[in-house]
């Protein structure tokens, strides 16, 4: 059996006592929420929060935390693959001509696909007809501000 060494974190640390307490009913106040990491990461937990204003139904608070991840974990950055990828020009939507271009190409496209069968079969033929129609009445442009990295 594979057993996994873990450490325990909770609020306990430099907080106002109001931002401790993880429960609270009838009076009584517990730090009985808490996080459970792997303890080869216990020093990338960098905060533990209680968030007193979100309501979750129950009496208590939600706890969060925030993990500083190793650079190796983090997933490439999504600004470079963004630069290789093409923007449609939606400024142009802001003539009436273009408007009215952009309606008639997405309804002439949207008549074009039979009714599918499923919802997701569906709103593949939307996603097809309104880049076809987007593509023929304000075209597209290279995605040049995410370079900027």
């Amino acid at each position: 059996m594979l057993e996994l060494e873990t450490k325990i974190a909770n609020t306990f640390s430099m907080k106002k006592e109001i931002h401790k307490y993880t429960w609270s009913a009838r009076g009584s106040k517990s730090i009985i929420d808490y996080i459970i990491v792997n303890r080869r990461l216990k020093n990338l937990v960098q905060d533990i929060k209680i968030l007193r204003g979100s309501d979750i139904g129950s009496d208590h608070f939600l706890v969060t935390s925030q993990i500083n991840l190793l650079s190796r974990w983090k997933q490439q950055s999504n600004n470079s693959r963004l630069a290789n990828e093409f923007l449609y020009k939606v400024y142009l939507l802001q003539e009436e001509s273009i408007q009215r271009l952009c309606q008639q190409r997405l309804d002439k496209n949207l008549s074009e696909y039979p009714r599918a069968s499923t919802i997701a079969k569906e709103w593949e033929h939307i996603k097809i007809a309104i880049k076809k129609a987007a593509n023929e009445a304000i075209g597209q442009r290279k995605n040049i501000e995410e370079r900027k990295v």
